[in-house]
């Protein structure tokens, strides 16, 4: 089955500090400074769906749950550039000088009850599957029957097993839900993360699949991936480090966007090409990830080598129905 994946591209940052001289006329009075008490909600403990410890899936900013504390005693810890609306990234500099990503997010509606009994239940009804080998996805059901997911990766062949930090990172995460954390990340009015991509992506383009999967927060949509040999396309509307222009990518502008065209030389085992075209929205405050923004990605798979002309197609289709 293939995977959608949105190319990310870290921005480093440079930051000065400069003083200033302030004479003073008068003393000022002391203060006494008032620590602030972060807002909740109340949470049935008999019942923690995820609707009460989330609040807004739309909104949720996953990394107010997973924290890169939680994940210190695996090595060094940052966020990393989630490439989405309903995911955190924690990055983790092993002790080999390797790194690790773990991912949390990708809400998703539970339709089917998986055959095997959860590896635990926390408090509230929350089941837990832990996963095993590879990226060791794990999946987190709510008793709203909304699913979340956790899972691992490395740049290249794993140098050990992964689980370990999926499930600490699952505990951490589980020790929160109770809590009713209230976000605090604010959404623009015209911001990608209220539009819905399975109303931006058309049904009815040449070659693909009409039927349409999306997120539940509605950030993602594509057709069935079905297996490796069927053409594939999807929309995500992500918040992060959008994609940049280098030597591998054209620019165009589409609907008055500039817009950044990736031929990776990627291929499938059995010939389905990729190509995948991104434009940058507006800027998105995301704790430390300065310069971070929103973005928009539509990505194709096909047999055929027009595939950076057909994703550039579908972009000028998308573009017009996303705000400005």
């Amino acid at each position: 089955m293939i995977r959608s994946w949105v190319t990310a591209v870290c921005a480093a940052t440079m930051l000065s500090a400069c003083t200033a001289s302030v004479e003073v006329t008068s003393p000022e009075a002391p203060t006494t400074a008032t620590e602030s008490i972060p807002t909740t909600r109340a949470v049935d403990p008999a019942r923690v769906t995820a609707e009460a410890a989330f609040g807004d899936l739309v909104a949720v900013d996953l990394c107010e749950f997973l924290k890169p504390e939680d994940l210190r005693e695996f090595g060094e810890t940052r966020i990393g550039s989630p490439g989405g609306f309903d995911s955190c990234v924690v990055e983790v500099a092993l002790p080999d000088n390797t790194r690790a990503r773990v991912y949390a997010g990708s809400f998703f509606d539970v339709l089917d009850e998986p055959s095997r009994a959860p590896s635990r239940t926390l408090a509230g009804g929350v089941r837990i599957y832990d996963g095993a080998g590879g990226e060791c996805r794990t999946d987190i059901f709510f008793p709203d029957d909304v699913g979340l997911a956790v899972w691992a990766v490395m740049p290249t062949p794993p140098t050990i097993d992964l689980c370990p930090l999926v499930h600490r990172a699952v505990e951490a995460m589980g020790n929160r839900f109770p809590t009713g954390i209230v976000s605090t990340r604010n959404i623009a009015s015209n911001s990608l993360a209220k539009v819905d991509a399975c109303a931006a992506l058309p049904a009815d383009l040449a070659g693909f699949d009409p039927t349409r999967e999306s997120g539940r927060a509605k950030h993602s949509c594509g057709s069935p991936s079905g297996d490796a040999t069927t053409p594939h396309v999807s929309l995500t509307l992500a918040a992060g480090y959008a994609p940049v222009a280098d030597l591998r990518t054209d620019t165009a502008t589409i609907d008055g966007r500039p817009t950044i065209i990736h031929k990776f030389p990627l291929v499938t085992n059995e010939g389905l090409k990729y190509c995948a075209a991104s434009a940058a929205h507006i800027p998105i405050e995301i704790n430390d990830l300065p310069g971070a923004t929103e973005y928009a990605v539509v990505e194709v798979w096909l047999a055929t080598d027009d595939k950076c002309a057909t994703a550039k197609a579908i972009a000028e289709q998308v573009w017009p129905k996303l705000p400005r």
